[in-house]
C-alpha cells in the first residue's frame, strides 16, 4: 500500500500516503518524519518492524482509533459486496463438492451416523 513505485522499498520520495487514515498517518508520522529526516529507505520487513515497534509505545486509547479504523474499512467493504449481490453484481463461482469427497462424506455418515 505505502510502496507506490512498487520496488519493495519505502522511501519518504517514494511513498503513498493516500489510503491511510488521519490517526494512522497521525501514529505512525514520528517514524515517516525520521526516514525523511535521514533520508532511509526501508524495505517492507524493516518498515514492518519499525512500525510494529511504534505501535507498541502507543497508548491504549490511539492503538483502539487504529484498530477501529481497520473494523471500519472491512465493513465498508463487507457493505460493498452486500449492495452488490443485492444489484445483482454477485460472481458466478459456485462451489462444488468433489466426487471422490463425496463418496467418502457418504461412507462416513452411513458408518457413524
Amino acid at each position: 500500500m505505502l510502496d507506490s513505485d512498487k520496488d519493495g522499498l519505502i522511501s519518504s520520495s517514494a511513498i503513498d500516503i493516500s489510503q491511510l487514515s488521519t490517526d494512522v498517518l497521525e501514529a505512525f508520522s514520528p517514524l515517516l518524519i525520521e526516514m525523511e529526516e535521514i533520508d532511509q529507505t526501508l524495505d517492507l520487513k524493516t518498515f514492518s518492524l519499525a512500525g510494529s515497534r511504534l505501535f507498541q509505545t502507543l497508548d491504549i486509547n490511539k492503538k483502539n482509533q487504529i484498530m477501529l479504523n481497520d473494523v471500519g474499512q472491512k465493513s465498508q467493504k463487507q457493505e460493498k459486496k452486500r449492495k452488490m449481490k443485492k444489484l445483482g453484481l454477485n460472481h458466478k463461482f459456485k462451489p462444488q463438492i468433489n466426487k471422490n469427497s463425496r463418496i467418502m462424506a457418504e461412507r462416513h455418515l452411513k458408518q457413524y451416523g
